[in-house]
């Protein structure tokens, strides 16, 4: 686990994310090798946490800051692109909706999700 992925995972954990979730996408994806999904309580919520990852990366000159940065309105899915390492925050109903542990596995590999 590198440093940048230690970095976010206590950043996340700091801001009260639940239900952290690592999956291994290297398998199928060259540019990214790590999904980091956290789940947050409200749109605020997730507000908070991606402002937090961004500022407490700024205080890591060595991390840069995160290349791209997408949400909707709601704040229900917030991704965050640190280029090897996807972070999405989610509240609950999207995380369900769109089960990305799910979806980044196959049947003959399994299960490349791990919960944190």
């Amino acid at each position: 686990m590198s440093l940048l992925e230690k970095t976010l995972i206590a950043a996340l954990e700091d801001r009260k994310a639940v239900d952290l979730a690592r999956v291994d996408v290297r398998p199928w994806s060259d540019q990214f090798h790590v999904f980091l999904i956290a789940t947050a309580t409200s749109g605020r919520h997730a507000m908070a946490i991606a402002d937090y990852l961004s500022e407490t990366l700024k205080h890591h000159e060595a991390f840069g800051k995160p290349v791209r940065i997408q949400k909707d309105a709601e704040a229900e899915w917030i991704l965050m692109d640190f280029d090897t390492i996807i972070v999405h925050i989610m509240q609950q109903e999207a995380r369900h909706f769109y089960n990305l542990e799910k979806l980044w596995m196959t049947p003959s590999a399994g299960p490349r999700s791990t919960s944190l």
